[in-house]
Formats: structure tokens, sequence, C-alpha cells
């Protein structure tokens, strides 16, 4: 049994058993949600930076600094259910959502417009906290009601995207809803996949 450990220790030392655990790669990055309580602030906030990483890899954003381009080509097609996302995602992203599915609170994969829990308190937050009114506000209403769609509410997002670039509530609601949320509707091969490194 000891020889049988010792031997699979050994082999996970040199041919990397930890491959697909996830590496925080932004935490020194700001937080994105500072005024909401969060189970786990240090993956939303990976998954945000990921997917806005992601973003600038799509518009060939070397230097960083297209934001309001970057979401303005991912968002339009997201919201219309034409997104490509085999042409956006990186595996550093799906890495981010598997560790993502493991926080059930976020997630309703039953649900029937959307795979993100808007009954959660972390949700009525983000839409509090929003700062654009014409999302907040309607967003607000819905949850409400308990009736969210957040095609009702990330039209006017996708017409808006100078609002989002300093939004961290609302680049975390459309990183959960338009993009780590539809992961569980689809096979994705991330657009690096060829690549050796994450």
């Amino acid at each position: 049994m000891t020889k049988t450990f010792i031997y699979l220790a050994i082999i996970c030392l040199f041919t990397g058993c930890q491959k697909d655990t996830l590496v925080y790669k932004y935490q020194d990055y700001p937080d994105v949600l500072p005024n909401c309580e969060v189970p786990n602030q240090a993956l939303l906030k990976e998954a945000v930076y990921s997917f806005e990483n992601d973003l600038f890899d799509y518009i060939f954003d070397k230097e960083r600094i297209q934001i309001a381009k970057a979401y303005a080509k991912f968002i339009g097609p997201a919201v219309k259910g034409e997104q490509d996302y085999d042409r956006v995602v990186s595996t550093h992203s799906l890495r981010v959502f598997e560790e993502l599915k493991k926080e059930g609170y976020l997630w309703d994969t039953e649900g029937r417009f959307s795979n993100v829990n808007y009954t959660t308190e972390l949700f009525n937050c983000i839409a509090e906290n929003i700062q654009y009114s014409e999302v907040r506000v309607p967003m607000m209403n819905l949850l409400k009601v308990n009736s969210m769609r957040s095609d009702l509410v990330l039209d006017t997002a996708a017409r808006r995207q100078s609002a989002i670039t300093s939004d961290v509530y609302m680049k975390t609601f459309i990183a959960l809803e338009l993009y780590y949320g539809k992961f569980f509707d689809m096979e994705i091969t991330p657009i690096d996949a060829n690549k050796t490194t994450e």
C-alpha cells in the first residue's frame, strides 16, 4: 500500500496531476462586489477578471485598453444567443467555471430562462449596486416579483457598454449570466486548447 502511494506520488510529480487545479491569477485586482457578502469573493473576482481577459483576447487587444469595444463585441451576440463561445473562452475560464459550479448558491440549472439562481441575496445586492439605473431599476423590480429574465435587462446593457466598463456589479452580472451560466448548456473547446500553458 505504501509503495503504491509513493509510486503514485512520483507519477504525479512528473506528469502534473494538478493540471486541472485552478491557479488564481487576478487576486491583486480590485474586489468585484465590495458592498455584498460573498461566500467566495476570491473565486468571483477570478471569474470576472478571467472573463474580461478573454474578451480582450477576443478582440486582439494586447494592451488591454479597449474594454468598451470588448464588451460591445461580446454582449450583443450573447444576448441574441448568437455568440460563438469557442472563439472567446480560455482554458483558464473553463477551470474557473468548474470551481464556480461547486458554488451551488449561484446556480439553478432547472431554471426556465437562465442557469443563474436569482433567488439568492447576492443577486439582490448586485442589482441594488448597479450604477446604470436603466438596468438597475428593471432588474430590482423583476427580482422583487421573482420574475427575473436577463434578456429584459441585458438588451439595454448591450446598447450601453460604456456604462459597464466602470461598474464591477454589472460586470459580475454579465459574467455570470452571459458567460459562465451559458457553459452549462454547451460543450466548449477553449480558444487556447492547443497551447501547452494556461
